[in-house]
């Protein structure tokens, strides 16, 4: 926990040096999204968030999802609200509906959203297997989920059995269970084509606005720190998309 603690106080520090008036999204699909502060986000990633380089390796993906006509976007696990607030800044014809057990990140996903005079967000707490089993689409949808190892409870064959016609965005928790990738696969193998994403080589090269700070800087702010100081784990998303597109 000491080791944690400082990696998130030393990113606050380098996020200070970067903007010390303002904390604004600095590249990415992002780009200007702005948090109202960074008080009390407990994050060791958060500094990746302010440069735009957090999870770099699904930016492609994103832009191809922000250019589709999803009418409703679920986004499980959406934590302070990067991805929530950030989907509905770039996709304001979207409903981005939120859903987080945590009611302190959820608090301020809603004041991110109203800092940056977003208003097409909903709100929410558990997100359980009936809650996708029953949530009415108005159009073509998007399930956008980082739910933290809770993957095979939330994706059971039933849900998948009404998800047909819904693209689906999932981080695989390997490291929590490591049947999940494998079993999660096997489970949407009948319904959805699959694309695996992964964190391996990663460039950083064209990221702008880190001028200010040392090489050193630089690279500890990149960083996700997942696993530990400096360390990141190998990470995977699978994007499905419907066999039968209506």
């Amino acid at each position: 926990m000491i080791e944690r603690a400082e990696v998130i106080k030393r990113g606050k520090e380098i996020i200070t040096k970067l903007s010390p008036s303002e904390f604004k999204v600095l590249n990415g699909s992002f780009k200007g999204l702005k948090y109202p502060h960074i008080d009390f986000i407990g994050r060791a990633s958060l500094p990746t968030r302010i440069i735009g380089s957090y999870e770099m390796q699904l930016h492609p993906l994103i832009e191809k999802i922000i250019s589709t006509a999803y009418s409703d976007v679920i986004d499980v696990g959406s934590a302070e609200g990067y991805y929530a607030v950030g989907l509905a800044m770039r996709m304001p014809q979207s409903t981005i509906h939120c859903f987080d057990i945590d009611e302190f990140s959820l608090n301020y996903c809603k004041e991110m959203a109203q800092y940056n005079n977003l208003h097409n967000l909903t709100y929410n707490n558990w997100c359980s297997p009936e809650t996708l089993i029953n949530f009415l689409f108005q159009g073509r949808g998007l399930i956008f989920c980082d739910c933290e190892g809770y993957e095979l409870e939330l994706f059971t064959q039933e849900v998948i059995g009404k998800l047909t016609n819904i693209d689906v965005l999932i981080e695989l928790h390997d490291v929590f269970n490591p049947i999940i990738s494998a079993e999660i696969l096997s489970r949407f193998q009948d319904t959805h084509h699959f694309e695996i994403i992964n964190n391996l080589n990663i460039n950083f090269s064209q990221l702008i606005g880190l001028d200010n700070l040392s090489d050193e800087e630089k690279t500890f702010a990149t960083y996700e720190h997942r696993g530990g100081l400096c360390k990141d784990l190998f990470m995977e998303w699978a994007f499905f998309t419907p066999r039968n597109k209506l």
